[in-house]
This record gives C-alpha cells, sequence and structure tokens, in this order.
C-alpha cells in the first residue's frame, strides 16, 4: 500500500466530528459534508473542497470529523 503525507497549512475549519463504526464511515462522511455545507455554504465561509480526518479510537471504532 502507498501513502501520501501532505502538509497542510494552519486554519480554521468547521467540522463534524463523531466516533462510528467502521460500517457507518462512508454514510457519516457523505452526511456530515451535506450537514456542514447547509450551515457554511449561506454564511460564505466555505474556500475549499471538504475535507475528513479519521483515525481510530481504543475501542476499535473510527473517529471521524468531516466538514
Amino acid at each position: 500500500m502507498v501513502y501520501e503525507v501532505t502538509e497542510v497549512p494552519a486554519a480554521t475549519y468547521a467540522v463534524r466530528h463523531e466516533t462510528v463504526d467502521v460500517t457507518e464511515v462512508s454514510r457519516v462522511i457523505s452526511s456530515f459534508i451535506e450537514e456542514v455545507g447547509r450551515w457554511a455554504h449561506p454564511a460564505g465561509t466555505v474556500t475549499g473542497p471538504p475535507l475528513s480526518i479519521t483515525s481510530m479510537s481504543d475501542g476499535g471504532r473510527l473517529n471521524v470529523a468531516t466538514g
């Protein structure tokens, strides 16, 4: 497997966070992108594409922060 590490400049992000079962990841990410977009677009604060940051929790679930 090939991984790519990208440096991202410091910024402020609007995200929705939840710890979910791995089987729920694709549904949760799609839902969070829509939810945060409904909030951010009218405020004029969207300046780039959606992003998602994930990490494994101690219980084998996935921490998802998407926006």
